[in-house]
Formats: structure tokens, sequence, C-alpha cells
């Protein structure tokens, strides 16, 4: 059951975790679109959320660029560095590319106070749309058959329709395949996801599935094709509780 994070435990045996995703960073910090400096409206989050707590992980799920050069990425961990001291997993979007990704991001699993946080690559360099590939659903399931305590999933794209058809057209376009090789795997609670630029919550039998605003521009929810929306950037708090279950909720530059 997904509840409001912040009024939940605060004993530390709960492993918080701050969503940040499609960041969407220029090579130079001055440039914008629709309005907004990407860079600056990331360190406003990051200001923003770190005054609430300090997480236990940042977790990102990709477009950290939009100029996909090593120093920009280089650029995303510096400007965590600024607000956040906490380990850091990421997972590629549609606009990263691999290998400078990799040469600066973290994206193997982790184990913190018994969660295990798994991330799954919905991306195949210059394609838009999502696509999970036989050996990476292979390398998922041999994980989660190995690590049977509580976990999440990570990755860039959804695996669901959100109900905005632009959007739903580039969705894991084997979704529904991967939803039905997770259903025997009961101790994965919750798949997190990026790409909408939108919040996102729904079930798919007992599986939480999760999207979160952008920390820059938004897309408007319900549209049928390409429209941006006006509500500020966002980021999402998740509350992963030892009885293994998850308390989350999204904040806003203009109501954190």
């Amino acid at each position: 059951m997904q509840e409001h994070a912040a009024e939940h435990t605060k004993d530390g045996s709960s492993l918080w975790l701050l969503h940040i995703t499609d960041n969407h960073l220029f090579a130079d910090p001055s440039e914008s679109r629709y309005g907004i400096s990407s860079v600056d409206s990331l360190r406003r989050v990051l200001a923003s959320a770190s005054d609430t707590r300090q997480p236990d992980l940042v977790v990102n799920t990709g477009d950290i660029a939009n100029d996909q050069t090593l120093e920009v990425y280089e650029m995303y961990v510096s400007i965590v560095r600024e607000f956040i001291a906490s380990p850091m997993i990421a997972t590629p979007g549609n606009h990263d590319l691999t290998k400078p990704f990799d040469e600066v991001l973290p994206r193997d699993p982790i184990t913190m106070k018994h969660w295990h946080i798994l991330g799954v690559d919905s991306h195949i360099d210059d394609v838009v749309g999502g696509f999970i590939s036989q050996d990476e659903m292979g390398r998922v399931k041999e994980e989660l058959r190995t690590n049977e305590l509580p976990t999440l999933l990570i990755g860039h794209h959804p695996a669901n329709e959100i109900g905005c058809a632009w959007i739903d057209e580039h969705r894991i376009s084997n979704g529904d395949q991967f939803l039905t090789e997770l259903e025997p795997f009961s101790h994965v609670k919750a798949y997190l996801s990026g790409h909408v630029h939108q919040r996102f919550d729904a079930y798919v039998n007992d599986l939480l599935l999760m999207t979160t605003p952008s920390t820059c521009w938004q897309f408007k929810t319900g549209s049928d094709s390409f429209a941006v929306d006006d509500l500020p950037p966002g980021w999402r708090w998740l509350e992963l509780r030892a009885d293994g279950k998850i308390n989350t909720h999204v904040e806003r530059l203009d109501s954190a």
C-alpha cells in the first residue's frame, strides 16, 4: 500500500530512496528548453529534497544527459554531490549512450537494509522506445533467483501504458512479457521508471508500477500527442520498510 512516506518510520529500519529522473542536462549549463534550465532545475530539486532528509540511496532512471558526453555525466555526479553524499545507482534512458554512461555511473545491484535494488536495461542506444532483450531478461531472472530479499526493480521505460497515447507508443515493447516473467518472483515488490515526465502509480496484480516527474520540464497527462505541462519539476521519495512494504510520495518544487 502506498502512503505518504514522510509520515512513517524514522527509526533507521527503513531504506529511504530519493528517485530523480529525466534530467536532460546540457553541456552548457545556461542552455534551456521550454523556459527551464535543466542544470539549474536539478540543483533546485536536490536542494529541496535534501532539506527534507539525506536519503540512504539516490536512484536515477535515465535520460540524465541531453548532450551525451562524458563531461555531462561527470557534471551530473558533481551536482548530486553538492547536496547528497549517499550511494547512487542509475540505469540509462533513450537519451543516454552506453559508453559514456557506464564510464561514470554505477548500475550494479545494491543490497541495503534487507532490500535489493536491481536495474533493468530497457534502452537501446539511439532508439526512443524501450525493449528488454532476452539476455537482459535472463540476467534479471537469474539475479532474482539468487537473491530473494524484497526487491525494487528500476528501469527507464514504463512496462505498461500510462494513458498518454504518444508516450505509450514508446513503453517497453515487450512489457507485457516482462511483467509475466516477474510473476513467479513474489519478492519483487515494485518497478520504478522514468521517461514519461509525469507521475503515475498503479498495480498489476501485486506489483506496484511507478513513474516520477522529471527534474526539468513535464509532459501533460492524458494527452494523445506531444504536450508540455506547466507543472513544476519533481522527485519521489520511497520508504522501503523492513516488512517488505513500500510507502511513497511525489514532491514538486512549489510544494516541497
